[in-house]
């Protein structure tokens, strides 16, 4: 009997079927989610399917995570999808939480990636120097010099 009760409760009717999968093929990276929480409903979703006897390959896991990512994630689309050598769910997962983790070190610290400022020892502001540290120019004589920085002595 109890045999009998697993199966009549175990099936999914189709419409329940369909309805998993158009969820999981339409998913979206909600934005209160931070990447983990997404992958993770992302495997439950996954683990529904297969429970319902409807099994995806690799490659599908793989193409729905992609398509599930937000606009910024461009690169990241563009790298996972073009990756040889990520071949599974977890491959993307890795790949996604490290890409989150970059990311959040990035905001919580942006001075790492900046430029420095040419305000403080950039080349193109240099002081004049004056008096004994100028460097003498070879081609001007030495007596012309002398008296031009006599002209400007004061007292």
């Amino acid at each position: 009997m109890w045999n009998a009760l697993k199966e009549k409760f175990r099936n999914v009717s189709d419409t329940k079927l369909k309805q998993l999968v158009i969820k999981f093929d339409n998913y979206k990276k909600r934005l209160e989610n931070n990447m983990r929480r997404h992958l993770q409903e992302m495997s439950n979703m996954m683990r529904e399917l297969k429970i319902t006897g409807h099994v995806l390959n690799d490659q599908q896991q793989v193409q729905a995570v992609v398509h599930s990512l937000p606009r910024g994630w461009v690169y990241m689309n563009a790298m996972l999808t073009h990756n040889d050598n990520i071949k599974t769910f977890v491959d993307v997962q890795r790949h996604l939480e490290l890409e989150e983790e970059r990311l959040t070190a990035m905001s919580n610290h942006p001075e790492v990636n900046m430029a420095p400022s040419s305000k403080c020892g950039g080349s193109s502001h240099k002081r004049k120097k004056s008096g004994k540290n100028v460097k003498q120019d070879d081609n001007v004589e030495p007596h012309a010099k002398r008296a031009k920085t006599n002209k400007h002595k004061r007292g």
